[in-house]
């Protein structure tokens, strides 16, 4: 977490546009969508710079389960199932 809204918006975009091929930083606020994962006992992470502020198509998701076996959990699966039918 970085501050206000805006300055969110634009910290995810610098993360996530050197991943794809789009210009993620010129798209208005709301319209990039994500899901952040988060974990508070996890132990690798401190999870709590890791939240956003809650924002049409941003939500934070708490599971529980080992960080490195965040790929196979069933909540984490649920999370991602719900955010990809966010889209639709």
């Amino acid at each position: 977490k970085t501050g206000g809204g805006d300055v969110d918006h634009r910290a995810v975009a610098a993360v996530i546009e050197p991943l794809i091929s789009g210009a993620i930083a010129s798209l208005k606020r709301g319209q990039i969508r994500y899901t952040l994962l988060l974990n508070e006992d996890d132990g690798i992470i401190d999870w709590r710079p890791c939240l956003q502020d809650e924002a049409p198509g941003a939500m934070n998701v708490r599971v529980t389960g080992a960080h490195t076996t965040v790929g196979s959990n069933p909540e984490a699966h649920a999370a991602v199932a719900h955010a990809l039918a966010r889209r639709a």
